[in-house]
């Protein structure tokens, strides 16, 4: 792994990490509210889920800390795809502040699957 890919791929960690903390309230973080109706909707509906935003932190330490010290990475990178793909569009069509850090993450998630596409190419070979 190359320097410029090690940096990103340990600061998309950290920031990813940030996050999982924020969702549990560690360290007086707070996650930011949503700012148009359709987002708080949004919003209530998976924290009113027993199980959803649970998961999601929880992949979000897990995948976190895993991208920072390099361990399954490739791995961690694939699960946060959905997840980075459906914060994008959140913040695109649901308003709220955030969208250039959405968009950030997105591209950052984006570029580490690129850099790990030797890793996925068995699961996207064509077999007959």
């Amino acid at each position: 792994m190359n320097n410029f890919s090690k940096v990103i791929r340990i600061v998309c960690g950290a920031l990813i990490l940030t996050a999982g903390m924020m969702n549990l309230g560690l360290f007086g973080f707070v996650p930011p509210e949503p700012s148009s109706a359709e987002g708080i909707r949004f919003h209530e509906v998976l924290k009113s889920s027993p199980y959803l935003m649970p998961l999601i932190t929880l992949a979000f330490i897990v995948c976190g800390v895993s991208n920072m010290l390099g361990i399954f990475s490739a791995l961690s990178t694939l699960i946060l795809l959905p997840i980075s793909v459906n914060i994008l569009l959140f913040h695109s069509f649901m308003g709220g502040g955030g969208l250039v850090a959405a968009i950030v993450f997105f591209a950052v998630n984006l570029y580490l699957c690129w850099y790990h596409k030797e890793v996925y190419s068995g699961i996207l070979r064509v077999r007959n």
